[in-house]
């Protein structure tokens, strides 16, 4: 496989990328568009460009990544289809089922593959979650909640008003921004439905963008589903709570552990599972397995019905 790599965006999430990248190969070599022209890398297997255009002997690679601002995602990926380049595209992947669909058709006329950064796909918890409301010791689900609360000036480490998750430009805000949730709770329970929403911006953060969410949503079953996401609270919290009607699970996402509670002759008894992969160790894993995908020489959209019921519920929620 060539090892020049082409990389949209250069920010904290791109630069986790090629760190894990040189870490499986230090021959990898980096080709970085972004808009900043005076850019010069310290590192010297990084070169930044302009556009894709400047970039020579574009035929002979094979790999990139499209670490940009969400409303370009769909436009950047088109760029690395028309190049013949397989993408790893970060979360969230595009903005509608109409861009998805043209994306597929797009990939498999090429025979690319496009595989997106939807990490908790690969957690471990997921699928123990998913056998234990199979095996029904705990009951039925009675209702579910997820949460995920953060403070956008915490976890952007330079001026977080110039991020994108401040601005509406660049597809920022508590929806978009934490993803995630909606992704693991369709893969979970099946595609969810909106029910109602309210979004909040505060006055005391300088965004344009709404930075907390109230989501009511409900399963297929119509189990009741609330989720609450945050950019606007001082203390991290993530956690996804599933009430049984014979017991409860309480998944820490922070921890990644498992607490479960059964009632049995009027007491709870508690079963603590420890989830040994780090997040961490999960971004190396996800990265693996897009290259081992492209040296099998699989294409199309990986988990295509998985990014369709995201942004289908996604959309739902922007639109209620």
């Amino acid at each position: 496989m060539n090892l020049r790599v082409i990389f949209y965006g250069f920010g904290s999430i791109a630069k986790q990328h090629i760190k894990i990248l040189k870490s499986i190969n230090s021959n990898f070599r980096f080709h970085v568009i972004r808009k900043k022209s005076d850019c010069i890398s310290k590192d010297d297997k990084i070169t930044f460009y302009r556009s894709i255009k400047d970039i020579k002997k574009i035929n002979l690679i094979k790999l990139g990544f499209v670490c940009s601002p969400f409303n370009f995602h769909f436009k950047h990926s088109l760029e690395l289809i028309k190049n013949k380049i397989n993408i790893f595209v970060e979360k969230p992947f595009l903005q509608n089922s109409k861009e998805l669909k043209n994306l597929l058709f797009q990939s498999k006329k090429k025979k690319i593959l496009i595989q997106t950064g939807f990490l908790l796909r690969l957690n471990p918890a997921i699928k123990k979650i998913k056998n234990i409301i199979k095996n029904n010791k705990y009951g039925k689900v009675i209702n579910i909640e997820s949460n995920f609360t953060s403070y956008l000036p915490n976890w952007r480490t330079n001026d977080y008003s110039k991020s994108v998750s401040a601005q509406k430009k660049y597809g920022g805000g508590v929806i978009n921004e934490l993803v995630h949730e909606v992704d693991y709770l369709n893969l979970i329970f099946g595609k969810l439905k909106c029910i109602n929403k309210n979004l909040i911006r505060s006055s005391d953060l300088k965004t344009n963008v709404e930075e907390r969410a109230f989501i009511f949503l409900k399963t297929k079953n119509n189990i009741p589903v609330f989720l609450k996401l945050s950019l606007n609270e001082k203390i991290l919290s993530r956690y996804l709570f599933i009430n049984f009607s014979k017991g409860s699970l309480f998944w820490d996402l922070i921890k990644n552990d498992i607490v479960l509670r059964k009632l049995r002759n009027k007491k709870f008894l508690i079963k603590k599972i420890k989830i040994k992969n780090t997040m961490q160790s999960l971004k190396k894993i996800q990265i693996k397995k897009f290259l081992s995908n492209v040296s099998n020489k699989k294409y199309g959209i990986f988990s295509f019905d998985q990014e369709e019921k995201t942004i289908k519920t996604l959309n739902e929620i922007k639109k209620k």
